[in-house]
């Protein structure tokens, strides 16, 4: 799905219907990528085929307001358009450029079938033999390799692609990404079978993976904040945190980011053992919340933490209580303040 919006976003229209169609393989009751697939082929003008994926997307969720809205829209150009079609027999058979028609046939057809995606693989492949140096041609060939789920092959022809266009952030960034979701699948994997070995390797190597990820991301766009914010919340994770606090002085101008950061900074401080540093963050951040939300909710927490760490249970149990008072179930609130009230009780 991220693919497909992905593609969508660069403008590569049947990249993002592959992918699309490619969730559908396996997972047929999508809405989500109904409906992705449906505004793709409406666009590349197969509104028939267009109104069939939004149908679908309806008979799973009969109040989708998109989906509904794009139906009636699209019955009624099909409704339209439906005799001079009916007599070609093909939509085909109607355009006036037949050349046009022809190279969206062989190269750019929208594909719906494992089929479809085998033969145009192989397609692609012979092609990609041909033209080794075609960046886009390998960028293609990855799509398809991920929409039939074989993650390595698709990460090395993106890799390809990248050092073919070294300029084109964008093809290693989508390689980084299928390299996340197959750490995240082994992951899954080891939590499924309880191996707790195996988390936790696997766990460090997502780690490791995430910072050297965010470092080279941050490299080719260092102007964009919230992927310092991203780095620094992976060098945090990887124990990091002279590192991560110099990312986070960084997001925290950033509006968008300004209460994360500020709570983010506020642990790192807490972790080094800066209290009043982190005090100061903590309380900076609740100033920047109104009301009582669910983010308050764990400013607070981590304020009352640090009072429990400074040996000073009176005020932590202040904070926790403001949180009790209107979540009793949130986190473990309940046991800290009954072992706070039994430690001040003692």
């Amino acid at each position: 799905l991220k693919l497909g919006e992905a593609a969508v976003a660069a403008g590569y229209k049947n990249a993002a219907a592959a992918a699309f169609g490619g969730v559908l393989l396996s997972n047929p009751d999508n809405a989500a990528a109904l409906k992705g697939l449906g505004r793709m082929l409406a666009q590349l003008g197969e509104p028939r085929e267009a109104l069939k994926a939004f149908e679908q997307a309806l008979a799973i969720d009969p109040r989708d307001q998109e989906a509904n809205r794009m139906r009636k829209n699209l019955a009624a150009e099909v409704s339209i358009t439906a005799t001079g079609i009916d007599v070609a027999g093909h939509s085909r058979d109607v355009l006036k450029d037949r050349e046009k028609t022809k190279k969206l046939e062989e190269s750019g057809r929208v594909v719906r079938s494992a089929d479809d995606l085998k033969s145009l693989i192989s397609t692609l492949e012979a092609k990609v033999e041909d033209t080794p140096d075609d960046a886009r041609l390998h960028a293609e060939l990855a799509t398809r390799y991920l929409a039939v789920r074989e993650q390595e092959k698709a990460v090395a022809a993106y890799e390809r692609a990248f050092q073919l266009e070294p300029t084109n952030s964008l093809f290693r960034e989508k390689a980084g990404d299928i390299r996340k979701a197959i750490l995240d699948d082994r992951l899954t994997a080891a939590k499924a079978d309880g191996d707790e070995e195996a988390i936790k390797r696997v766990g460090a190597e997502m780690k490791e993976f995430l910072v050297e990820e965010y470092q080279a991301r941050v490299a080719a766009h260092p102007t964009e904040l919230a992927l310092h914010f991203q780095l620094g919340k992976a060098l945090y994770a990887n124990g990091d945190i002279d590192g991560a606090i110099a990312e986070f002085q960084q997001t925290v101008k950033d509006p968008r980011r300004k209460i994360e950061s500020l709570v983010s900074l506020g642990n790192c401080f807490l972790d080094k053992g800066l209290i009043d540093p982190a005090k100061r963050q903590f309380e900076h951040a609740l100033n920047e919340v109104p009301g009582m939300s669910d983010r308050k909710k764990d400013i607070l927490f981590s304020l009352g933490n640090l009072y429990e760490k400074q040996d000073e249970p009176k005020k932590a149990l202040e904070e926790f209580m403001k949180i009790y008072e209107v979540d009793i179930h949130f986190r473990d609130v309940s046991q800290r303040i009954e072992s706070l009230n039994e430690k001040l009780a003692g």
